[in-house]
């Protein structure tokens, strides 16, 4: 009788990676390939983003302003990140904060 047994090369692997398998099979005593993990998995892969302004504020309107945004994590492969980024300006909210203070 032979006996088989499918054996991976380590028990995790990093985001995006493949766990490497063999098949070891038992015949006559002897164990087959070198494979000594019993599972595997992938870690958790990990995405982050952020957009930052400078200057961050001041008198409207707001001119030179940069933008930079920062990306990090353990994600591999194409990322399209979207960055919306809404300028409000004093005098609107102002306007705003009295239509409230009309309806209350």
């Amino acid at each position: 009788m032979v006996a088989s047994v499918t054996a991976y090369a380590a028990s995790s692997v990093p985001c995006g990676s493949n766990c490497s398998s063999q098949t070891r099979t038992c015949s006559d005593g002897t164990l087959s390939n070198s494979y000594t993990k019993s599972s595997c998995s992938m870690e958790t892969c990990t995405l982050s983003a952020s957009l930052s302004a400078n200057p961050t504020s001041g008198n409207s309107p707001l001119n030179d302003v940069d933008l930079t945004a920062t990306a990090g994590g353990s994600q591999i492969g194409t990322i399209n990140y979207t960055f919306i980024v809404i300028v409000l300006i004093r005098e609107l909210i102002l306007l705003l904060d009295m239509q409230l203070n009309l309806m209350e």
